[in-house]
């Protein structure tokens, strides 16, 4: 369907302008930590901030699309792509928020991280909120970035409590069973690289008892989707880390980009129909356009 993104105009000085789509997405938080002998379980890591402008679709906190960006030829603009926060290392240690990614004047908070059983990080409320857990209450998220995290802290034993999502709130378990689960909030889905892919999903939560030990903590669609962390049993291991984020840049086909030191790209610039698109996945640097 054809939108105002392939539009292109003259700015000053003969300078082209090209109307540019993006996809702002930062890292996720890492994943809360409880002990299996405690009788808790700890909080998911929130999404990463999820800001969008292409073709009406949904930004975070099921927000309405955002304006495009428009960008003169011959001008940097400055980048980050946030990497996901670390996730805790026991049930007394905090979940670190995810990096915040920035394209020029738009930027995407870093997910919450998790509560664990015994602490509540002060970094619990980003992009999306972290989990909360017996020890902690839930994250806040930010406004038209992404939903807060399952409710926790009424001091429950066998609480789960999901991290938020871009498009929907951590959900919150409360059982009589160590066999707690909790599923993190909602990936919001996209179509700016061709398919509609999910991003953004709130970490989920599972106990030692619950024999359901996670395999991944990228979530959905890759390891840049800015997923939260598992918040789960310390004493059965596993990665707790938050996914990096990403940035998604669409544009006019008549239009060349240039990526700096410092920014890594996965597979550079691609061409769908009257458009080019291109996933910048780590680092800091500039674009700029031809």
């Amino acid at each position: 369907m054809l939108s105002k993104r392939f539009l292109s105009t003259s700015g000053a000085s003969g300078t082209s302008v090209a109307t540019v789509d993006f996809l702002v997405i930062a890292g996720g938080g890492g994943g809360g930590g409880a002990n299996y002998n405690s009788h808790a379980t700890a909080g998911g890591g929130g999404a990463g901030g999820y800001r969008n402008s292409y073709n009406n679709e949904l930004s975070g906190g099921d927000s309405a699309s955002e304006n495009s960006l428009l960008m003169n030829t011959g001008v940097n603009y400055n980048v980050t792509v946030g990497a996901g926060g670390t996730g805790s290392t026991g049930e007394n240690a905090n979940a670190n928020r995810g990096g915040s990614s920035t394209l020029d004047t738009i930027t995407s908070i870093g997910g919450g991280g998790g509560a664990s059983r015994n602490s509540s990080p002060p970094n619990r409320s980003g992009g999306s909120g972290g989990g909360g857990s017996y020890g902690g209450p839930y994250g806040a998220g930010t406004a038209n970035q992404g939903f807060r995290g399952g409710l926790g802290a009424d001091y429950v034993l066998y609480r789960a409590c999901g991290g938020g999502g871009a498009s929907g709130i951590g959900s919150t378990t409360k059982t009589t069973s160590s066999a707690s689960r909790s599923s993190g909030g909602a990936a919001q889905y996209s179509q700016i690289t061709g398919g509609s892919v999910l991003r953004a999903r709130g970490g989920s939560v599972a106990s030692k008892a619950s024999r359901s030990i996670p395999t991944q903590t990228v979530g959905v669609n890759g390891v840049n989707a800015g997923n939260g962390g598992w918040g789960w049993d310390t004493n059965t291991g596993g990665n707790r880390n938050g996914a990096a984020g990403s940035i998604v840049v669409r544009y006019p086909n008549t239009f060349t980009i240039s990526l700096s030191a410092g920014l890594s790209s996965g597979g550079g610039e691609n061409v769908t129909g009257l458009d080019k698109w291109i996933i910048i996945t780590a680092g800091t640097g500039t674009i700029s356009f031809t």
